[in-house]
């Protein structure tokens, strides 16, 4: 009669089940067993938490050189919803009406962005913060 592969699927099933059976009759070989099961199940235990402590000690670490990765809800924008992404400019006030203000701003919003940090970001270690890099890639319009 032809192995099938179900045959052999079936028996891969049942042979092992059949050896812990015999097995149990004969005693040394039956600690033996019980013995290395239990030893593997406290060496996964033991690495299981090993693993766990060092993801926390690494997440800990992580959050204080990078701050949490959630954003506190306080920061948020007043008009989250508006859809607009520019930054809003204080309005004058009624006092500072009188004084004369210059026609245009002394200097461009994107250095206005870079000059003022985030909420929630942390200044570096060092104390010197970090130069702003270089400019963004200008995109190019493809007119008609």
């Amino acid at each position: 009669m032809p192995d099938t592969a179900l045959s052999r699927f079936w028996r891969g099933v049942r042979e092992p089940w059949e050896l812990l059976g015999r097995m149990r009759h004969h005693r040394p070989l039956w600690e033996r067993y019980w013995r290395t099961v239990l030893v593997q199940a406290a060496l996964t235990l033991v690495v299981g938490l090993a693993v766990f402590w060092v993801g926390k000690q690494g997440a800990e670490a992580w959050n204080d050189a990078f701050g949490p990765d959630e954003v506190p809800q306080s920061s948020a924008p007043a008009a989250a919803g508006s859809g607009s992404t520019a930054p809003e400019r204080p309005t004058p006030s009624p006092a500072a009406e009188g004084t004369a203000t210059p026609a245009r701003p002394t200097s461009s919003p994107a250095a206005e962005d870079t000059a003022t940090p985030l909420p929630g970001a942390r200044e570096p270690a060092g104390g010197s913060p970090r130069s702003p890099g270089p400019p963004p890639p200008e995109r190019c319009s493809a007119g008609p």
